[in-house]
């Protein structure tokens, strides 16, 4: 089995275990909170192509507008000693049950890939799921799988990205 495959599946497992322990004890967000909360991030990521394999880091921010439905920026430099090379995200992100302790959901929207030494400036899109998963009222940990495709290039995933954050929301 390589090693990418091994490593989504360790992730599938590790977000389903998380997922499946936060709906057993209190959840930190409780019905009749204010559904406008945000968020901010700090993320470290593995991007997968071409059996080549690159780590970045980046910061996300959302904005909850309504329980189960909130929209996402994300900023992140891979971490390339020779050039620099950014992922600029805009997702819609929806939680596929209540927020409680752990909240799962999926994730997709636009995206540039961009890189000024290089010249390039490639249009993405991104799909994925992930968890939440809260380390008490207002900070939580996030493992995440997307794929991202280069919109000239649909036929296959081009990037995989599998990601660790830390958050804080207020």
């Amino acid at each position: 089995m390589s090693g990418h495959i091994r490593s989504a599946l360790i992730f599938a497992t590790l977000a389903l275990a998380a997922a499946t322990a936060g709906a057993q004890t209190e959840p930190p967000w409780k019905p009749g909170d204010d559904d406008r909360e945000w968020q901010l991030e700090l993320f470290l990521s593995s991007l997968f192509a071409n059996s080549t394999s690159e780590g970045s880091f980046g910061l996300r921010g959302s904005r909850h507008l309504k329980r189960r439905f909130a929209l996402e920026g994300a900023l992140a430099r891979i971490s390339d000693d020779r050039i620099d090379l950014w992922l600029v995200d805009l997702s819609a992100k929806y939680y596929l049950r209540d927020r409680g302790r752990t909240g799962v959901y999926v994730v997709g929207g636009p995206g540039l890939f961009y890189s000024d030494e290089a010249g390039a400036d490639e249009v993405m899109v991104h799909l994925g799921f992930g968890a939440e998963v809260g380390l008490g009222r207002r900070f939580y940990i996030r493992p995440e799988l997307r794929g991202r495709w280069f919109v000239e290039n649909v036929d296959s995933v081009n990037i995989a990205d599998l990601s660790l954050g830390f958050g804080w929301k207020f």
